[in-house]
């Protein structure tokens, strides 16, 4: 592992002649000195997995873990270099992967046509420093369907008001009186995160899954008990089934509920992000019109 500055590359180089398990548990150490650095990640060399994924011909277990293990899910391949070996079917693949939000910064990925003193070539590429723009602060946002009026007269009875001679104070102590109030009253509207979860998500949910990934890493690890970790894992694997099945339906209920007392809220979002079924196909549009706006005269 090599850090320059705001950018991380780590070259690996993975022998042919070890067993799965090793491969995995390598992967797994591997993802967790990624997640340690919050900078641009670039992962490059030679594993020996096989995979149809970088044009390959067979496909073997670790061809099939590495795209998808946990250390390279927000890690994209950028390019796989293939270098045939005194014209037989033999290759040596290197392959290159930057983290997602970074892949922007990563460009010019070529070969070099110099000698190596191997059977692999030189790669080169440029990496371009992120400039930081200063941001604005976050808005102020509160969730008012949340809203609890008893609160908010709480805080108005006991709250005192702070009278001030500048316009420049006043102004201030305005905001923080409106502030403190909305706060007294609502929970903080503004989602911090990356990804919205789903609506029927719970920080159950996440714990359960959390446990079914480590048991599911376990499983493959050369370890004496082997044969209770893959019980461990379907157990927990059933449970996080079994909370998401639960949590989703209860989820579903409630949002029937919502439809009655606020129509524009959470369900209506949910529904029209969704495309209408066969809307697309020829003659839907025409059919909709003149069911809503019929030209056939009706006599009463």
């Amino acid at each position: 592992m090599v850090k320059v500055e705001d950018t991380t590359v780590y070259t690996c180089n993975w022998s042919p002649n070890t067993v799965y398990t090793l491969f995995v548990d390598f992967l797994d150490r591997l993802e967790g000195n990624i997640r340690q650095q919050e900078c641009t990640n670039i992962v490059a060399g030679d594993f020996n997995a096989k995979s149809p994924a970088w044009r390959d011909h067979t496909k073997e277990p670790k061809g099939c873990v590495l795209p998808g293990t946990g250390s390279m899910q927000y890690l994209r391949q950028t390019d796989v270099l293939r270098v045939y070996a005194d014209g037989i079917s033999r290759s040596h693949i290197d392959i290159t992967f930057v983290n997602e939000k970074s892949s922007y910064l990563v460009w010019d990925w070529k070969t070099l046509d110099e000698y190596s003193a191997s059977l692999h070539r030189y790669i080169t590429y440029s990496v371009t420093r992120e400039t930081r723009t200063k941001s604005l602060p976050p808005e102020e946002r509160w969730s008012w369907r949340k809203y609890d009026r008893t609160k908010l007269l709480s805080y108005i009875k006991s709250a005192e008001l702070i009278t001030c001679d500048e316009t420049t104070s006043v102004a201030s102590s305005l905001d923080k009186y409106l502030k403190d109030a909305c706060d007294s009253c609502m929970p903080n509207g503004r989602y911090v995160g990356g990804k919205k979860p789903a609506h029927w998500w719970t920080q159950d949910i996440a714990k359960l899954r959390a446990e079914c990934h480590k048991a599911r890493r376990e499983r493959y690890r050369p370890i004496e008990e082997l044969d209770q970790k893959k019980e461990d894992f379907k157990k927990t694997r059933k449970e996080l089934k079994s909370a998401i099945r639960s949590s989703k339906k209860a989820s579903w209920a409630d949002l029937c509920r919502q439809v009655e007392t606020d129509p524009w809220g959470l369900p209506y979002k949910l529904v029209g992000r969704r495309p209408i079924p066969g809307h697309s196909t020829p003659g839907r549009a025409e059919s909709i019109v003149d069911a809503l706006f019929s030209t056939e005269i009706v006599v009463v």
